[in-house]
C-alpha cells in the first residue's frame, strides 16, 4: 500500500509532541526499507531520508494555539465539512493524498487533517472529559473544540491508537467504539543518551545549579501542578533540607501563577526557572538530578519518567489514572493534591540509597521494553492485515 504519514511541523517547545513525532519519524525511516509499503511523509523535511519514504513538505502551518483558537471559533466547523462534502470540494490534505495514489493515511499525533480517505488516528489523552475543569482543556472553547475533533475522528477511523489500557476503557465508555477498533501501544522510550560525569558538570555550570536538586521538565500548564510541588518544597526545606528545585518548560500561561507562589511560600531562592532547555541539556539535568518529580494531574501515559528511567534518574511521580500501567514498580507514587505526599517520597529518594538503587535499576529495566522501533513496527503491522481489506476497492 502507498501510506500517507502525517507528521505536522511541532516545535521543540512543545515539548513531548516534539519528542514523541521526532521518534516516529526516525524510526520509520529506519524501518520503511525494509517492508513492502511506501510512505508519503507529510512534514517539513526537505529531503526524502530513506528508500520507500517520499517526504512532502507542507507549507508552514499556524501555530499550534493559533490553531486551536482558529477551529474554537468555527463553532459551525461541522456544517462546513458537510457542505463540503455536499459541493465536492476536498480539503487540500486530501486533495493531495488523492492524487499521489495513496490508499490509506496515518496521524501518528492528535493533529488531524479532514480525510476521507481509511486512516489511523492516535489519542494521547481524554483529559477534557476526565478532568474538564483545567482551563487548557475546559475553557477559552477548548472543550467544545476537543470533543468535536475526537468524536468525528474516533468514530470514523479504521483504528485508533491509544497508550494503554486506562485510555482505552475512557475511550470505550466515551465514544462506544468497540475494543478491537483500538489499538493498545504504549508511548515509546525517547531515545536519549546516557549523560557522562562531564556532561553533568558542563550543565550544571552552565545554568550555575547546586550540587543538590529535584527536577521537574514541564510546560507551565495549570495541570503540570508545579504550585503542590511548591508547597511540597518549603516542607522539605522547613524540615532542614538543602535541596533546590529545578523547573524547566515553555510558558503556556501559568508562569506567571507559579512565580507569585513561589514568592508567597518565601522559597524564590530556592526554586530555579531554566526556560526552555534544548534536548542537548535535558539527559545531564536528568543525570545530575536527586530525583525527578513528576507530579502532573495528567495521564494516561507521559513522556519525562521514562526519560527519566533511561538516564538512571529515580522518580516520584503522581498517581494519575494510568501511571501504574506505565511505570509498574519502577517509581514512588504520590497523591498529586497533597504536597505531604510529595515532600515524604522526595524525602525517601533523597535518604534511601537501597530504594533508589532499586528504582533505578527498574527504571532501565522498564524503559527498554517499549522503542520507537517497537511503535513503529506494530502500526506496519496493522498496515500490513488492512492491505487485504483496502485492495477491494481502487
Amino acid at each position: 500500500m502507498r501510506i500517507a504519514v502525517y507528521l505536522p511541523e511541532i516545535e521543540p517547545t512543545e515539548g513531548g509532541g516534539f519528542t514523541f513525532q521526532k521518534s516516529i519519524f526516525e524510526s520509520l525511516t529506519e524501518l520503511a526499507p525494509r517492508v513492502d509499503h511506501e510512505f508519503l511523509v507529510y512534514c517539513r523535511a526537505a529531503a526524502s531520508p530513506a528508500k520507500n519514504i517520499r517526504t512532502i513538505e507542507m507549507r508552514r502551518r499556524l501555530p499550534m494555539a493559533v490553531r486551536s483558537r482558529a477551529s474554537v471559533m468555527l463553532r459551525g466547523v461541522q456544517d462546513r465539512i458537510l457542505g463540503r462534502r455536499a459541493l465536492d470540494l476536498p480539503s487540500w490534505f486530501e486533495s493531495s493524498v488523492r492524487a499521489e495514489g495513496v490508499h490509506a493515511v496515518w496521524f501518528p499525533t492528535p493533529l488531524v487533517e479532514e480525510c476521507e480517505l481509511p486512516f489511523v488516528f492516535t489519542v494521547w489523552d481524554m483529559q477534557h472529559l476526565v478532568q474538564p475543569w483545567f482551563p487548557e482543556v475546559g475553557a477559552g472553547g477548548q472543550w467544545a473544540s476537543r470533543e468535536a475533533m475526537y468524536r468525528r475522528n474516533i468514530r470514523r477511523a479504521v483504528r485508533t491508537i491509544v497508550p494503554n489500557r486506562t485510555s482505552a476503557q475512557e475511550l470505550m465508555t466515551a465514544f462506544g467504539i468497540p475494543e478491537d477498533r483500538l489499538l493498545i501501544l504504549p508511548h515509546p522510550t525517547p531515545r536519549i543518551e546516557t549523560p557522562s560525569a562531564d556532561d553533568v558538570a558542563r550543565v550544571r555550570a552552565k545554568y550555575v545549579l547546586p550540587q543538590r536538586y529535584l527536577f521537574y521538565p514541564a510546560q507551565f500548564w495549570a495541570h503540570k501542578n508545579h504550585v503542590n510541588l511548591l508547597h511540597a518544597l518549603k516542607l522539605v526545606r522547613d524540615g532542614g533540607s538543602d535541596l533546590t528545585l529545578v523547573l524547566c518548560g515553555s510558558d503556556k500561561g501559568n508562569e506567571a501563577h507559579v512565580r507569585a507562589v513561589t514568592d508567597s511560600l518565601g522559597i524564590t531562592q530556592h526554586v530555579r526557572f531554566l526556560g526552555f532547555v534544548a534536548d542537548a541539556d535535558l539527559a545531564a539535568l536528568y543525570g545530575g538530578a536527586v530525583a525527578l518529580t513528576f507530579v502532573s494531574f495528567f495521564g494516561p501515559e507521559n513522556l519525562p519518567p521514562l526519560e527519566a528511567f533511561v538516564v538512571g534518574c529515580p522518580v516520584a511521580s503522581s498517581d494519575y489514572r494510568g501511571a501504574r500501567e506505565q511505570l509498574g514498580d519502577a517509581a514512588l507514587f504520590v497523591a498529586p493534591e497533597d504536597p505531604r505526599q510529595i515532600a515524604n517520597a522526595i524525602l525517601q529518594l533523597d535518604g534511601d540509597v537501597e530504594l533508589r538503587a532499586k528504582l533505578i535499576a527498574r527504571g532501565r529495566e522498564r524503559s527498554a521494553r517499549w522503542s520507537g522501533t517497537d511503535y513503529v513496527a506494530s502500526v506496519l503491522s496493522f498496515f500490513d492485515d488492512f492491505a487485504a481489506v483496502r485492495r477491494c476497492w481502487p
